[in-house]
């Protein structure tokens, strides 16, 4: 699987504690991963023990340097 990212960002974009303004209001924009233009659908285990199937919510991903 490949993914197609949005924009590039300076590491003071992501700080641990909070993303950027611009981050945000792109992950508000777009927020679940897609594939072909559907949702990328995520398996989890509650707390209670259950698995559920979640859509994967979008998140930022470090290009690394080359």
């Amino acid at each position: 699987m490949s993914m197609v990212t949005i924009g590039i960002f300076s590491y003071n974009d992501i700080q641990q504690e909070s993303l950027s303004y611009e981050i945000r209001t792109l992950m508000e924009r777009f927020p679940h991963n897609l594939f072909n233009g559907k949702g990328v659908n995520q398996t989890v285990t509650t707390t209670d023990g259950l698995r559920q199937k979640i859509l994967q919510e979008s998140f930022p991903v470090l290009i690394p340097k080359q």
